[in-house]
């Protein structure tokens, strides 16, 4: 059989909740000398008691894509952290990550640990939940103090953004951009925290218009030499 892989693709064979030989963008004829994994694992290179070699076998394919995802995240209010002394509290987060299949053999092989067999959305779902899963487990991981919560300590971000990365590495995935969106605290701290997200917010938008505005100087500059050098 001939296989034909487009761009920014990939092709994937699985059996059994395991995947076998995988094909990224190009030509391709299907027989034995191009499918090890599949030679290994169905015997499909050897003859049958007659001598005759098999014209066919029974797998699933499957295609994906190397285009950018974003996915939503909300962990809800379910992680237990602080201490004894300094007291005990619930937080979770909800934000957004973007991501990118970078190695698609250990992407399915992770899928197909979730389920033998993936039916058609059945992906996405999965990398919803390991990405609330790694978010989760971060925060038990690192344990953060509810004054840096509030706070909304940067290092929280860059933390948590280098731990998912990691995790979902292993699972064959490239987390391009992650950020938290909103911290969910007990309610009596919901309020502080709210006012200095704002506040933070208030500020970010300051300094890009002081940006823009600075960048507009500069090139109006640029473009009044370039008149002064004409005239020259």
């Amino acid at each position: 059989t001939k296989l034909v892989v487009p761009q920014n693709c990939a092709f994937v064979l699985g059996h059994n909740g395991k995947a076998l030989d995988c094909f990224r963008e190009g030509e391709y004829v299907l027989c034995a000398a191009t499918l090890p994994e599949c030679c290994k694992k169905l015997k499909i290179h050897k003859p049958d008691k007659n001598g005759n070699l098999k014209k066919k076998f029974k797998v699933d394919a499957y295609f994906m894509n190397f285009k950018e995802h974003i996915f939503v995240f909300n962990t809800g209010k379910c992680v237990e952290m602080g201490n004894r002394a300094m007291g005990i509290f619930t937080a979770g987060a909800e934000g957004k990550i973007k991501i990118a299949i970078n190695d698609p053999r250990q992407f399915m092989t992770s899928l197909l640990a979730e389920f033998a067999y993936l039916r058609s959305g059945e992906a996405q779902k999965i990398v919803e939940s390991w990405v609330e899963d790694c978010v989760i487990h971060c925060f038990r991981k690192n344990n953060f103090a509810l004054s840096e919560l509030i706070s909304i300590n940067p290092l929280i971000m860059e933390k948590c953004k280098t731990d998912v990365s990691l995790i979902l590495a292993k699972q064959g995935l490239l987390v391009l951009e992650f950020e938290f969106t909103n911290f969910l605290l007990p309610k009596k701290y919901q309020k502080e925290y709210n006012e200095n997200k704002q506040k933070q917010q208030q500020e970010s938008i300051v300094i890009d218009e002081a940006q823009e505005e600075s960048d507009e100087q500069v090139l109006q500059a640029e473009n009044t030499e370039q008149i002064v050098e004409k005239q020259n």
